[in-house]
């Protein structure tokens, strides 16, 4: 449930740790700040990508601002344009209300009918959204011009957290009117107004002057693709940019050798390898059991992030309350792994073979030589490494689910709706085609529970089946990390790596 009283919670939760002055210093105001990121968005509506912080979201947020916040500290959701979200005593009714005198950036007034604008838009099959999923069964009203009622098909105590993250970027419904223009030239709520778009070079912004909390302390942003995320400590380190947002424990590392400001938020998930599980050899758990026992998470650690990772005990982060932290996922049992092949091979007379998708990415592509020499080490594994663009990843994975084993990754600052999508049966988001009847009622518990410990119960559950299926194999937690040169003032992290854009600026 979240409520306004929430929010006193949230303006006490910083972004993780290392922040030093940059969180506790006001902002100058004036200047305009370089924000590095690692890849283009192909699209800048509220459908056409993921709300991951990384490589999307904080330039969403700088556009639309959000309805609620996550807040890394406790994993509450807190309001933002929404002023409330309650929810009935069967939680399959929510009632949402807007904060009072929010306008777009085009002047259109912050409304209920807006809020059902968008949401409704994300169930037309021409939009073809990519957080349709959260709009199946959902049934919408406007009560009076700042409430809206939204009715679920079945009960859902964690409403919240699926806006969060499908639902939370709402667009001008006057400009909304022409979704082709829209796409390049959207219209939020948000601190700041796109004006120049250079594909696969940058975005710009300037200040919002309506902005509803005032006008936030920076000029302008610059948004910059750099995808060699190796780059961005020595840029900002420089002065040739000023905050970036990675996923890399090694970078992050280097960063803070470099003098760096960072804050770091935990999240579950995890970067992976996945199995088709429907797929020879994987259809069989004893290959992906003997796949997971064969490897290291502290070797994968090693290899790949210099030992400054964490390594995954499972796809549940142990930063937090909903994980069970006495249940690791199986790894590094060569004994067991070798007495798995053996019968499976017939002692390597019948061999196991398959081909994994690497991306271009330097750590994937070192983990991948090390999966391949350990497996192929065992008599009769026969593994091949294809390396893949991202681009033709994302399709074999997620479109057309075309392949046997390869890499992955997981950004899930709360179970639901994430991990619900990638692990539940009838989820368009299960790459894996993972099917457990077991696995699927937890999760369904997990999302109708309101509490801590019946969550943690519901997940423990999800924890113990994963561990003798192994669907995938976690071997590194993820993480978002914030870096920033030490002339930035007011970084402040949530959800699973946004920064607050409102509160950043220069010294």
């Amino acid at each position: 449930m979240v409520t306004a009283a929430a929010a006193a919670a949230a303006a006490a939760c910083g972004g993780g740790n290392g922040g030093g002055a940059s969180e506790t210093l006001p902002p100058g105001r004036g200047g305009t700040l370089t924000f590095l990121t690692i890849g283009e968005a192909p699209t800048m509506d509220p459908f056409g990508v993921p709300s991951d912080a990384v490589v999307y979201g904080n330039r969403l947020a700088a556009v639309y601002d959000l309805l609620v916040e996550t807040s890394p500290g406790t994993g509450a959701t807190v309001p933002r344009l929404a002023q409330s979200l309650v929810p009935s005593a069967d939680f399959r009714e929510w009632v949402v209300k807007l904060r009072p005198g929010v306008r777009f950036s085009d002047g259109t007034p912050f409304d209920a009918a807006a809020v059902k604008k968008t949401w409704d838009m994300h169930g037309r099959p021409e939009v073809r959204s990519v957080h349709a999923v959260a709009v199946q069964g959902l049934r919408t009203v406007v009560r009076d011009p700042l409430t809206l009622v939204a009715t679920l098909d079945m009960p859902n105590a964690n409403f919240d957290r699926m806006i969060s993250r499908h639902l939370n970027f709402i667009g001008s419904p006057a400009a909304l009117a022409n979704l082709e223009a829209f796409r390049s030239r959207p219209v939020g709520a948000g601190p700041f107004v796109l004006t120049e778009w250079v594909k696969n070079d940058r975005q710009v912004l300037v200040r919002n002057p309506t902005y509803w909390q005032g006008p936030a302390p920076l000029d302008g942003l610059v948004y910059r693709v750099v995808p060699e995320t190796e780059w961005h400590p020595d840029m900002i380190a420089d002065g040739e940019a000023n905050v970036s947002v990675i996923n890399s424990a090694r970078v992050a590392e280097h960063a803070r050798r470099r003098g760096l400001g960072t804050s770091r938020v935990p999240v579950s998930g995890g970067q992976m390898l996945i199995f088709n599980t429907t797929r020879a050899p994987f259809d069989d758990p004893r290959v992906r059991r003997a796949v997971a026992l064969a490897l290291s998470t502290k070797a994968v650690n090693d290899v790949a992030f210099g030992g400054a990772g964490t390594p995954a005990r499972g796809i549940f982060t142990t930063a937090s309350p909903l994980t069970n932290i006495n249940l690791i996922a199986p790894d590094n049992d060569p004994d067991e792994a070798r007495r798995l092949f053996a019968e499976l091979t017939a002692g390597g007379a019948k061999p196991v073979e398959a081909t994994l998708l690497v991306p271009p990415v330097a750590e994937t592509e070192a983990i991948a030589e090390y999966v391949a020499t350990t497996l192929n080490a065992y008599p009769g594994v026969r593994i091949t490494t294809q390396r893949t663009s991202v681009e033709e990843l994302v399709d074999k994975v997620r479109v057309r689910q075309d392949y046997q084993m390869s890499f992955y990754q997981v950004w899930a600052d709360d179970p639901d709706p994430l991990i619900y999508g990638f692990l539940h049966s009838a989820s368009a988001g299960n790459v894996t085609r993972y099917s457990s009847r077991e696995v699927d009622a937890a999760l369904e518990a997990g999302r109708a529970a309101s509490t801590v410990d019946a969550r943690r119960t519901a997940y423990t559950r999800v924890q113990v089946q994963m561990n003798s299926d192994v669907p995938c194999w976690v071997y590194a937690e993820s993480e978002s990390v914030g870096l920033w040169g030490d002339n930035v003032r007011g970084a402040r992290m949530f959800n699973d790596g946004v920064v607050d854009l409102f509160q950043l600026g220069l010294a």
